[in-house]
């Protein structure tokens, strides 16, 4: 198979295999013998690496500052970005600058959520700051339709690009069991509110206690972590609810 140029810069601020709409993206550009460069942060996690010689990664280290952090992934594009002729970038805060250091590139922006701060008036100020920083991209693409509306953006160049799923059978099932799975961030997601909720559920209609048989959580590390085992333990859910960080 023929190699095509190395003409796509990806930036995004997750660490390498660790976002799932980023593995979607390589997937499709690996099938189509697309080869890619992936800059982004390595944040001590385990090395993830995909079976190919069609793609390049460029990681930037992670420390405990966040202005340090900022500097040194913005010199590391900088000095990366003149050898690409498209970059796609995953929207962070503060992306739009590249496109005002580099004018004459083209830049794609994909945007994949809003904002999730919990404050009412920090997630607005946050929706209308990347809301803002769209309108220097030329070309958009944003996770679903919803999202367009809810943050207002005109941009005409706009595509639609939902999460592109890995392939699923469809089985008939009955729910005599139930098992319940997250996988996912801790961070300002709520999870709490799901271990409470299936407290309150089993405490009130205990017959549901023989019905869900686990509820397994797949996170990360971080402060919300120590508070989550801490209720799970509370509420003398160990044998009901399992951690994996």
């Amino acid at each position: 198979m023929k190699k095509l140029n190395k003409n796509i810069l990806i930036i995004s601020k997750s660490q390498f295999g660790y976002n799932y709409n980023s593995v979607s993206l390589f997937n499709i550009l690996l099938e189509n013998n697309i080869y890619f460069c992936y800059l982004g942060y390595n944040e001590g996690k385990k090395n993830y690496s995909l079976v190919s010689d069609y793609y390049e990664l460029i990681e930037v280290s992670f420390s405990k500052s966040k202005l340090l952090n900022n500097i040194k992934f913005f010199i590391t594009i900088i000095k990366t970005l003149n050898r690409y002729e498209i970059i796609y970038v995953f929207y962070f805060y503060g992306c739009s600058i590249l496109k005002l250091i580099f004018p004459k590139k083209k830049f794609i922006l994909d945007i994949r959520t809003g904002s999730i701060f919990k404050g009412s008036l920090k997630k607005y100020l946050a929706n209308k700051l990347l809301k803002f920083e769209s309108k220097f991209f030329d070309k958009l693409s944003i996770i679903s339709e919803s999202l367009l509306r809810k943050l207002e953006i005109k941009n005409k160049n706009v595509k639609i690009v939902p999460v592109i799923p890995h392939k699923i059978k469809f089985i008939k099932r009955n729910f005599d069991e139930i098992y319940l799975l997250y996988v996912g961030t801790l961070k300002n997601r709520n999870i709490i509110d799901t271990v409470l909720g299936l407290y309150n559920l089993i405490t009130k209609h205990p017959d549901y206690s023989n019905i869900i048989k686990n509820y397994r959580i797949v996170c990360d590390n971080g402060d919300e972590l120590t508070e989550l085992k801490k209720l799970i333990n509370e509420l003398k859910l160990n044998d009901k609810i399992l951690v994996f960080d």
